[in-house]
């Protein structure tokens, strides 16, 4: 394991705690941004790309660092911004 594992755990059992979901986005994407395409796919595998959704979605305070480890893990990650009628 690159050490991913542990953190979206954690991620996973803390929902609601902002400051943790935040570093844990960091460090996701700074491993990311280190890891060979094998253990980006482990990362995948155990449920990174769907954790980094749910807690863009959120929690406002964590958005563009979800989106950087989505980013360098290679998904999709296209951010919109919606005014206050709820247009894109």
């Amino acid at each position: 394991t690159n050490g991913g594992e542990p953190i979206i755990k954690a991620m996973k059992a803390f929902p609601n705690k902002v400051p943790l979901q935040r570093q844990a986005c960091l460090a996701l994407r700074n491993i990311a941004s280190r890891s060979s395409p094998e253990d980006k796919k482990m990362m995948l595998d155990a449920g990174c790309e769907f954790v980094l959704r749910e807690i863009a979605g959120r929690h406002q305070d964590s958005i563009d660092e979800a989106y950087a480890a989505l980013r360098d893990l290679g998904c999709a990650a296209v951010k919109y911004t919606v005014d206050e009628t709820g247009k894109a």
